[in-house]
């Protein structure tokens, strides 16, 4: 009975062992662990952690949790923490983990302190407060967020009555409210002080600047009314100088609410001057109007009427762009719908036919350059027949002649191209003949021709290349004759390679540095011997020996100066020589006494 019980429990311990070991993975799945597992697993290279399953060993583990880590990543930092979080003080692993959770912890606080400086106070304390309360760090980052905190609060006390002052233009109190804050403890705070000391100076800035273009538009005591004209012009430099000022600042409502207000100012100056059959004034008022300001029907006919009018009677772009081809777009849809009884009528329908081809051709020659911009043949081909299709007498017929000149250019380069290729795929083996053929193929492209500049640069190179190929065998016998000692028999040899062959200038620069040492080889003795004639004293015989050395030889220079000292020495001599005879005559003269001489 008892074994027939036995069997059964173990059979049933069988059954459910595989279910309840997938219950426990299970279990992990739901916690945190499962999320650091998954990361570690994620990381591909040759380090194994790809090959990192759920029950790998935990050194595995650890490793490439600090291997990814090193990346100090948010993600990762944090990853590594929680795998590590629940593990045991008799863990095998305790003393390597503590150092690489506190390493990690000090990561993370020290991105957490980053965020601070950047202002992410809200950040900074969410990152901190991951550090659990079994870390050695907690203290640390529960510090950090108590202080992150406190600065939050004493930020947000002053906050809004801030705006408040700054709405009212209280600067005093908004700078009052400012000293409440210390800043000297803590740089967040700073940062604040200094931020909203900005602001504030801004501010005054834009409003200094506000009640500067409000006085533009201050009646003259002296001349209440004043003239339209005048007026219109100075409400016109008011919004166009309001419109300057930073949109975001607390005076921005005033400052919009005075552009609009002038604009309607503008607008019925504009239907004043319209009244009294000024169109001239009346368009002159008009145009100082924001395009963001909406305008009643009569006075958007007169704008669409000015601005139709710039367009037909102004020369059209010499490269229009598509805010262009929008003005003209928008110009000509709204003037279609002017209608017959509005004084602009009969005039703006004269400008239509040239508007109207105006947007044609700059609608064709846009469709032309979408066409072109596959750079084929066939579409270059296609993209110039439509621009042939603007006549000489159209507005934008130069634009669309300077557009078929570039897409010739590129179709030459389309034509030629193959034969520059085939004459460089020739040229790649670096022989005799096939340069010659390389040659011959590039010359196919002619002059004039977009890529002739390229072809004529490969075939300069081919040529040198050749000449080299040829010169080569004749440099390399004179210089094997000059380590030979036969310099004249290598300068002979090197002299053969001509004037303006590509191997020219080294075959001079070798036959320079033989003629010198030729030169000196035989000048050398010359100079020794006059050198040995000096020293024995026989200075005239030496300068005869050293003037043997003539000019251009490699020893000339030094020749003439053991010349020119010699020289010297040699005067030096004959001074000596003149100045003891003439000492001598002297004293002969002394010793005889003058037959004039009285007694």
């Amino acid at each position: 009975m008892r074994s027939r019980i036995g069997s059964r429990l173990i059979q049933g311990t069988k059954r459910l062992g595989v279910p309840l070991l997938w219950v426990g993975v299970i279990a992990f799945c739901g916690g945190t662990g499962y999320s650091a597992f998954c990361w570690l697993a994620a990381p591909a290279g040759n380090t194994g952690c790809d090959r990192l399953w759920l029950f790998s060993p935990d050194e595995d583990k650890l490793f490439c949790a600090e291997q990814a880590a090193r990346s100090k990543k948010v993600d990762q930092l944090l990853a590594g923490l929680r795998l590590v979080d629940g593990w045991p003080s008799d863990h095998p692993l305790h003393q390597e983990v503590a150092k690489l959770q506190q390493e990690w912890t000090q990561a993370l606080l020290a991105i957490a302190a980053q965020k601070a400086s950047n202002n992410d106070l809200k950040g900074a304390i969410e990152l901190a407060q991951q550090v659990s309360a079994n870390n050695p760090l907690y203290k640390e980052a529960q510090k950090n967020i108590s202080d992150w905190e406190n600065n939050l609060q004493q930020v947000k006390a002053i906050e809004s009555d801030l705006r408040v002052a700054l709405w009212s233009r209280d600067w005093t109190k908004a700078e009052a409210l400012l000293k409440q804050l210390p800043a000297q403890k803590n740089d967040y705070l700073q940062r604040q002080v200094s931020r909203w000391e900005e602001q504030i100076a801004t501010e005054q800035i834009a409003y200094q600047q506000f009640e500067q273009v409000r006085q533009l538009v201050t009646p003259d005591p002296a001349n209440p009314q004043g003239r339209i004209e005048e007026d219109a012009t100075k409400i016109g430099e008011a919004i166009r100088m309001a419109m300057q000022i930073c949109p975001n600042q607390y005076s921005r409502i005033d400052i919009q609410n005075s552009i609009e207000r002038w604009s309607w100012l503008l607008a019925e100056k504009a239907r004043t001057r319209l009244k009294q059959g000024d169109v001239e004034a009346a368009i002159a008022a008009i145009q100082g109007i924001p395009d963001h300001i909406s305008l009643p029907n009569d006075l958007n006919q007169l704008l669409w009427f000015a601005r139709a009018r710039t367009l037909a009677t102004n020369s059209p772009p010499q490269i229009p762009t598509q805010a262009d081809l929008w003005t003209v777009l928008t110009t000509l849809a709204a003037i279609r719908q002017i209608p017959a009884n509005s004084p602009f009528h009969t005039q703006v329908q004269s400008y239509l036919p040239q508007l109207e081809a105006r947007l044609q051709d700059m609608t064709q020659l846009t469709l032309a350059r979408a066409v072109s911009s596959v750079q084929q043949l066939p579409t270059l081909m296609l993209a110039t027949q439509m621009a042939q299709t603007i006549t000489p007498d159209r507005p934008h017929r130069i634009y669309g002649q300077s557009l078929i000149a570039e897409w010739r250019q590129a179709m030459e380069r389309a034509e030629d191209r193959p034969y520059l290729y085939r004459a460089q795929q020739l040229a790649a083996s670096g022989t005799i003949p096939d340069l010659q053929a390389a040659i011959a193929q590039a010359s196919q492209i002619s002059l004039g021709r977009a890529l002739r500049p390229d072809a004529q640069a490969a075939i300069f190179t081919w040529q040198q290349k050749i000449q080299t190929i040829e010169d080569r065998p004749v440099l390399e016998q004179a210089r094997s004759l000059a380590k030979q000692g036969k310099l004249p028999a290598a300068i002979a040899s090197a002299q053969q390679i001509a004037a303006g062959r590509a191997l020219y200038p080294e075959a001079q620069a070798a036959i320079q540095t033989w003629t010198v040492t030729l030169q000196t080889a035989e000048d050398q003795p010359i100079l020794k011997q006059a050198n040995t004639l000096a020293d024995q004293g026989d200075l005239g015989a030496a300068l005869d020996l050293a003037y043997q050395i003539a000019p251009g030889r490699a020893l000339y220079d030094q020749a003439q100066t053991a010349i020119s000292r010699w020289s010297a020495q040699l005067e030096t001599t004959r001074r000596s020589r003149r100045s003891a005879w003439f000492d001598d005559t002297d004293r002969r003269d002394r010793s005889y006494p003058s037959p004039f001489h009285r007694r």
